[in-house]
């Protein structure tokens, strides 16, 4: 935000002009996430950074070595619809997992194996931006998150970089 004035001579006298602007927050391509270490999302995240999209096999290890083998992840932010149609989002997670897509939470599990799993269908017109937030938390052993959409009957695949944004803001 700005805030700013000018003062003009004119013939007549001084001429006042004010100017007041709001500069909001640019959107990025990707996926806001923040990384705890442990099992929880207490206290200030490690980490935090944009992430392209969320499709991570971290083997037995972390996201990063500030990191230890039991951490839990948090991702963030909008998908733009590309085509209007009923959308299925879903998640590979080990260990647990929470999806929650346009407010309404979608999928909420606890366990290991990593399996894709889909929520009910959601029909979404085009251009349409809907929040979305990924919760994981692995508790030791392999760490695998990745966030899945299919559009009806199709095959699914990992929600892609230019479907999502950090913020709710046209680029």
């Amino acid at each position: 935000t700005g805030l700013g004035t000018h003062g003009l001579k004119a013939l007549g006298g001084n001429i006042g002009v004010g100017l007041e602007y709001n500069s909001p927050a640019r959107t990025r391509y990707g996926i806001e996430a923040k990384y705890w270490d442990g099992a929880g999302f207490t206290g200030e995240p490690l980490l935090s950074r944009v992430e392209e999209k969320v499709d991570f096999d971290w083997g037995t290890n972390s996201p990063d070595d500030l990191l230890h083998d039991s951490f839990s992840s948090s991702f963030e932010g909008f998908f733009v619809v590309p085509q209007t149609d009923t959308y299925y989002f879903g998640v590979s997670s080990d260990d647990d997992y929470e999806l929650i897509v346009n407010d309404q939470t979608l999928l909420n599990a606890s366990g290991c194996c990593a399996v894709e799993v889909y929520g009910a269908g959601m029909s979404l017109q085009i251009g349409q931006i809907v929040p979305l937030r990924f919760r994981h938390i692995d508790r030791g052993g392999p760490a695998v998150a990745k966030l899945w959409m299919k559009i009806g009957p199709f095959s699914g695949e990992i929600l892609r970089n230019n479907w999502l944004r950090t913020k709710p803001l046209p680029l």
